[in-house]
């Protein structure tokens, strides 16, 4: 799965951190894996990512005080979201 450059700085942005928005615009490329978004995430401390040094290996990952701002973004994503796959509301196309 990939996210776009735009995508990510847009949530960003939206959430009040302008600094982190203008950075994924600067650096991040045009089609993002959501594993490098993951990293971004951790990197500008919106996520704490923790390794258990486990067999089988187990990573946890936690919003951060900063990524809790994002809640309300995210819930309105995650609400287009079903709606979309419900058919109540055709995908945009672009």
């Amino acid at each position: 799965m990939a996210l776009s450059r735009q995508e990510i700085a847009g949530v960003l942005h939206r959430a009040g951190l302008e600094d982190a928005a203008a950075e994924a615009l600067a650096t991040l490329p045009d089609l993002v894996d959501v594993q490098d978004a993951e990293q971004f995430c951790v990197a500008h401390g919106l996520v704490e990512r923790t390794s258990h040094a486990e067999i089988p290996p187990r990573v946890e990952y936690r919003l951060t005080p900063a990524g809790r701002t994002l809640e309300p973004v995210l819930a309105a994503l995650a609400d287009w979201g079903r709606t979309v796959t419900a058919g109540d509301t055709p995908a945009p196309r672009g």
